[in-house]
């Protein structure tokens, strides 16, 4: 018996809203947590729900959590929707700017095979609330305020710097990316948080 959100008879999985499922305990729309969350005291499992019922929640989940952790920290953690400015401003960086320059190409593949169990770490992390508002406010809106005044070259190490904070937070310095990995895939297809090759 697996103690997590899913299981819980406290998620009313047919309440679901911006990517979230709402939990009666806590009165507010919530990320299920895929693991034990000892940090909640209302956990009740839930002996009728169906095996369907609780793939229906997790396909949900996965559907939205795609293993671009800085959607994760943006919008399942911090709430914002899928659309917002950050975003868009990120996207738009990636697409116009990352995306035609081959040199990025190792720093859009680490994104598509590291970003995913980031993103899965911050999502099951007690800490996760914490972790996006650092994110956040130390680099996400960093970034996005020099691709407003085309500072490309600082963003990029500011990008760095944080994707190399969250590796070492969540003990990822053992991956690494090789040349043959590097050279399967597709420029203008990488940096979506998943592996999309040529």
């Amino acid at each position: 018996m697996a103690e997590y959100c899913i299981d819980c008879n406290k998620l009313n999985i047919r309440d679901k809203y911006d990517r979230r499922v709402r939990c009666t305990y806590k009165c507010e729309y919530i990320t299920p947590k895929t693991s034990n969350d000892y940090n909640c005291y209302g956990y009740c499992y839930d002996y009728s729900r169906s095996s369907s019922d609780k793939n229906e929640v997790k396909n949900y989940i996965e559907y939205y959590n795609n293993g671009c952790y800085i959607t994760t920290i943006i919008c399942n953690i911090l709430g914002m929707n899928n659309t917002n400015y950050y975003l868009e401003t990120l996207r738009n960086f990636r697409n116009n700017y990352m995306q035609t320059n081959i040199n990025y190409l190792p720093l859009l593949a680490e994104y598509d095979i590291i970003g995913p169990i980031i993103s899965n770490k911050i999502i099951n992390s007690k800490n996760n609330q914490q972790i996006a508002y650092t994110i956040f406010n130390k680099y996400i809106t960093k970034c996005v305020n020099l691709i407003e005044r085309k500072k490309y070259k600082e963003v990029i190490t500011i990008y760095t710097i944080m994707t190399l904070e969250l590796k070492k937070l969540f003990k990822l310095n053992k991956y690494h990316i090789t040349d043959k990995v590097i050279n399967s895939l597709s420029i203008s297809k990488s940096g979506h948080g998943k592996i999309k090759t040529k």
